[in-house]
């Protein structure tokens, strides 16, 4: 599971690599022959909206699970997942 914490530099925002990168690593699950992955899950920090908005335009969608921020606890972290179609 992979928590996507930290951002870019400003300078590479915008590139599509972290676009290449997270369809990679969709990709590469998706072709596991076992066990077979039907659901890519992330977890995103309540106040990264521009993270949230990247993910939903890969196609996740948010669980509804939270939990708190293992470096925060006054801060709530999201799941987000990509079910296999």
């Amino acid at each position: 599971m992979w928590s996507g914490r930290g951002s870019a530099r400003p300078e590479h925002r915008g590139t599509g690599l972290a676009r290449e990168l997270c369809e990679a690593a969709i990709g590469w699950s998706w072709d596991l022959g076992k066990p077979v992955v039907e659901r890519v899950r992330l977890w995103v920090h309540e106040e990264n909206l521009r993270a949230e908005a990247f993910y939903r335009a890969l196609g996740f969608v948010a669980t509804g699970l939270t939990l708190a921020d293992p470096k925060n606890s006054g801060a709530v972290e999201r799941e987000m997942a990509l079910t296999r179609a």
